[in-house]
């Protein structure tokens, strides 16, 4: 095992080595863990058995408890009716009274107060078939008694001739809750009246107070639409209230039962309830849940606390034996197989007082160390020998395993990616790479990975501005990746595309522009030509045809302008406009372009002066045709964009010893920041595309490079409402003409950068 121990440590796949020197457990069930599910198991079948019957007692507690509570019910149900039975009797007794049947109420409302002292009710009500009072003891005879006669149902005495026991609702003269009770009286054979009496809930409540029901239990009077009309506790309170969806819900279902709910302060609880047949009122009574499950909590709180002190006692004695026997063997034989993954030599056996099977996994470590040291050893001479071979390689080269992690690289590898090699061991390829750009290498790894063939692909670095010839080659360990920085060929391949492109293109555009000249000019000067000639001939024809003629003539000289144009802004973007400097006078040439104007500033009502400003003369080196046409195009642009009474100056100034400038500046309607600033862009007429004055929009841009290849700078300054500006400086005489020779070339270099800006 020398070899093994000797060795230098590698780190684990796609780990840095330093997450191997404290290599934790694997998580599972430890024995302790597994001593504790053993003892709990043994106590388990007795603890069920245990809770079982304990369970089995409590259903029989709350069976006899609502048996209890039922029977309880029906007493309380069958004293409410007697209690009832006695008051219908009185009334039938008070019904027979002669005086009724005489319609002496006077005299009748004067015998129900008499007998009123002797019953423990609140008043007696005498209500005729049109459901109107006519005798209420609470009232003196002869005082107004109140219109509204009672609950409805109680119409159901005279016009079925039955008695009716009222649900609960609000006296008309005492203004609290009350229940009538009222039975018919016959006068000569049919029903005349209706003799009710007022129950207050107090007389109800005691009748529940009789019962002597225990301290906890709550027992109440319902009526039949589910409101409380007595209670033995807190019943002026709950006097009205309505009961709980769960007792409503079980006393439309059944006459009598039970069922689990809440009492009116929510407390939960066993309700115990029976229906009066004849009234259809319900006694209810409701036993605290607590009450009924106290006991055999306590009863389970005794059996859990017996089987956790078993369980304890049985996993102490378990563990100590198992801690001797097994546990102390195996965490012996753990440190070894830790020591062996650190690389440090494992130790001699520990397992003498282990179990067999203990000692039998012991000599099978001791027999894996060995092959162990032995693989090793191979292993060891391989990786020298392929390093050797690796580092020798003009190319970089990586090792991935199949999850992508970097395992090996050589120093051409670390010299080409630019980062140390701690960096880079251990990490996922897309993070040596750079996040985003490392991601098309990482997919076509894991592509090769998975189809088993060999892929290349061409990774740019942006970051370094370089590129890398990528080879992959799928192995039964992952993948080799083999990379080389062809940055200098891929640029020079790049480059020499982009000239091809250019090329083309330039000479497609030159072979268009040469061929549409010669297309369009040959018929355009045949159009010319014959509209001259019809012009000279002009006694043949009318004046509807000469102006139509003259509207040839204008439209092909438009048309002709617009071809020179186009084909001097091709020639000076291709490079073969030249200029000719020669020393002139640009005042001179200025005045020309005023005086060939003339026509058109006339037509347009626009006044044309020159202004100078300078002592050193006008005398510039600059080419005169080319200057005229600048000159022209300004001052030609000034007239047709202007207003009517309008001007346009062209000024020269200079300094002494300093370069001309000349400035073309009119007061026209101007341009806003938006159309300024699209000032110099080829064919864009700045909104004057459906305008009265023709144009191409590539006026601006012609003058703006002759401009540049004579050696100045076109400048323009635009106010809305104000009118427009431009300028440029020329050399004069005076200065050194080779200031023209070196910036010329600068000027057509640069020209068309800001044309393109």
């Amino acid at each position: 095992m020398a070899n093994l121990l000797d060795s230098p440590a590698l780190p684990a796949r796609g780990l840095p080595p330093q997450a191997t020197a404290q290599p934790a457990l694997a998580r599972g069930h430890t024995v302790r863990r597994m001593l504790w599910w053993l003892a709990l198991l043994c106590v388990l079948p007795g603890a069920t058995v245990g809770a079982s019957l304990i369970w089995m007692d409590a259903q029989r507690r709350q069976a006899e408890a609502e048996q209890t509570a039922l029977t309880a019910a029906r007493a309380m149900a069958s004293t409410l009716d007697r209690d009832l039975a006695s008051i219908v009797a009185t009334l039938n007794v008070l019904a027979t009274e002669p005086t009724l049947r005489q319609g002496d109420l006077a005299a009748f409302q004067q015998r129900a107060a008499e007998t009123l002292v002797h019953q423990n009710i609140t008043n007696y009500v005498l209500i005729d078939r049109h459901f109107q009072q006519r005798v209420n003891t609470l009232r003196p005879w002869g005082t107004p008694l109140p219109t509204v006669a009672g609950p409805p149902e109680l119409r159901h005495i005279t016009e079925a001739g039955e008695v009716v026991l009222s649900d609960l609702f609000i006296g008309p003269v005492t203004g609290q809750p009350i229940v009538g009770l009222g039975v018919p009286v016959y006068v000569a054979g049919e029903v005349a009246y209706s003799l009710n009496v007022g129950i207050e809930p107090e007389r109800l409540s005691q009748i529940l107070q009789g019962a002597r029901l225990p301290d906890h239990w709550v027992g109440a009077i319902i009526d039949r639409q589910g409101r409380v009309v007595a209670r033995t506790r807190l019943n002026e309170r709950y006097v009205g209230r309505q009961a709980t969806a769960d007792l409503m819900h079980a006393l439309r279902q059944h006459p009598q039962g039970t069922v689990k709910t809440h009492t009116l302060e929510g407390i939960p609880s066993l309700g115990a309830f029976r229906r009066l047949e004849q009234f259809g009122w319900t006694v209810a009574i409701g036993i605290p849940l607590e009450e009924l499950q106290a006991p055999w909590r306590e009863s389970l709180s005794a059996l859990l606390l017996s089987n956790a002190l078993l369980v304890g006692l049985a996993w102490v004695v378990a563990w100590q034996v198992a801690r001797r026997r097994f546990v102390l063997p195996m965490e012996a034989l753990m440190q070894r197989m830790q020591r062996l993954a650190c690389r440090q030599h494992p130790g001699a056996r520990c397992t003498a007082d282990g179990t067999a099977e203990l000692q039998a996994l012991e000599a099978g470590f001791d027999e894996l160390c060995d092959r162990l040291a032995l693989h090793e050893s191979e292993g060891q001479a391989m990786i020298r020998r392929l390093s050797d071979t690796l580092e020798h390689m003009g190319d970089g080269f990586m090792a991935l395993d199949h999850a992508g992690h970097v395992v090996h690289l050589n120093t051409q590898a670390v010299r080409l990616l630019g980062r140390p090699l701690e960096g880079l061991q251990g990490h996922l390829l897309h993070e040596v790479f750079g996040g985003r750009e490392g991601q098309p290498l990482a997919q076509a790894c894991q592509q090769a990975q998975a189809l088993q063939q060999s892929n290349s692909l061409l990774l740019p670095l942006m970051d370094a501005q370089r590129w890398l010839e990528v080879d992959l080659h799928p192995a039964e360990w992952g993948v080799a990746v083999y990379f080389r920085d062809v940055s200098e060929a891929q640029r020079l391949r790049e480059a020499q595309a982009a000239k091809l492109v250019a090329e083309s293109a330039n000479r497609a555009k030159t072979e268009f522009l040469s061929r549409m000249s010669h297309e369009l000019r040959t018929p355009l000067n045949a159009v010319l030509g014959f509209a001259q000639l019809l012009r000279m001939d002009a006694a043949q024809l009318s004046d509807r045809h000469a102006g139509m003629v003259a509207h040839i003539e204008d439209a092909g000289q438009h048309l002709l302008a617009m071809i020179s144009d186009v084909l001097d802004l091709s020639r000076i973007e291709s490079g073969t406009l030249s200029v000719q400097p020669a020393t002139i006078d640009a005042l001179e040439v200025g005045q020309r372009c005023v005086a060939m104007l003339g026509g058109l500033a006339e037509r347009k009502q626009v006044q044309v002066r020159t202004e100078v400003l300078t002592t050193t003369g006008t005398r510039v080196l600059a080419d005169p045709t080319r200057l005229q046409q600048v000159l022209l195009n300004l001052l030609s642009n000034g007239v047709k964009y202007n207003r009517p009474g309008g001007s346009v100056t062209l000024r020269m100034e200079s300094m002494s010893s300093g370069p001309l400038r000349i400035t073309v500046q009119d007061d026209g309607p101007g341009l806003s920041p938006e159309q300024a600033a699209h000032l110099f862009e080829p064919f864009n007429r700045l909104g004057q595309e459906h305008g009265s004055e023709a144009g191409t929009g590539i006026g601006l841009v012609i003058t703006q490079r002759i401009v540049g290849l004579m050696g100045g700078t076109l400048q323009a300054a635009c106010l809305e409402g104000q009118g427009c500006a431009f300028w440029f400086e020329l050399p004069t005489e005076a200065q050194d003409q080779t200031d023209l020779a070196t910036s010329r070339p600068s000027s057509q270099h640069a020209t068309p950068d800001r044309t393109s800006s």
